[in-house]
């Protein structure tokens, strides 16, 4: 997937991911795990120098750890971190104190990192965690309809209300309420006769929100909290 297939709207998740989250700049890295290069860049707010010199090799830098971990990585001060060593002085140079990285992964497979930048140290919190990893979540879908040749504009009527309900989570402290601006969300772009939100729990999913079930026979009033193992084929399949 080239990066300019779908410019405009990734250029849109930089800027609301760097709203939500606060920082001062950020970049998405798609990368060829095999010979440990980023393959393609879209940068807000970052100097050429610094992208090309990460892009020529990140061995042993936080982007290999979140390659081989597939796990955010964060860095709380890029000046007291041995992992940059003699990389320090250009850190300083280009204003990077902090940084969160972000793998972008659909079904398992790693497509590629979100990092969002920041020029004074910062300890990162749980829910700028999750936060970001719905927008890395966002991107990894628009970037997966790009392949899949899906028209631009369904792309961008996705973006925008991937990143409308990622939004609210910066918005409601009330899950419930989260949850179902989603559920609304998600519905525009995906027209269909029910939906849901589960949370897997141990080996069980378990439905946090639905809606459009009422109309179905036999349709169960207390449908909240019923759980479904993860061996049953439709879960096992998505997971």
């Amino acid at each position: 997937v080239q990066i300019h297939d779908t410019e405009t709207l990734m250029k849109r998740i930089l800027e609301i991911s760097k709203d939500l989250l606060g920082s001062d700049a950020s970049a998405i890295y798609f990368f060829d795990p095999i010979k440990k290069k980023v393959t393609d860049i879209l940068t807000l707010n970052l100097t050429t120098e610094y992208t090309q010199r990460i892009a020529h090799d990140y061995r042993g830098l936080p982007g290999e750890e979140v390659v081989n971990s597939r796990q955010p990585v964060f860095i709380n001060d890029t000046l007291q971190d041995p992992i940059y060593g003699d990389r320090i002085h250009f850190m300083s140079d280009n204003k990077i104190r902090a940084l969160l990285i972000l793998p972008i992964l659909f079904q398992g497979e790693l497509i590629g990192g979100l990092t969002v930048y920041y020029h004074q140290p910062r300890e990162f919190t749980e829910s700028q965690l999750q936060l970001g990893s719905t927008m890395a979540q966002t991107l990894a879908i628009i970037i997966k309809n790009a392949h899949f040749h899906q028209a631009e504009s369904k792309q961008r009527q996705l973006a925008e209300a991937l990143v409308q309900a990622a939004a609210s989570l910066n918005s409601s402290l009330d899950l419930e309420i989260v949850l179902d601006q989603i559920l609304e969300q998600v519905v525009k772009i995906f027209p269909s006769s029910a939906a849901n939100i589960a949370m897997i729990e141990g080996k069980h999913a378990c439905i946090l929100r639905h809606r459009g079930y009422e109309q179905f026979p036999g349709y169960i009033e207390n449908f909240l909290g019923i759980q479904f193992p993860l061996s049953t084929p439709n879960l096992n399949k998505m997971l």
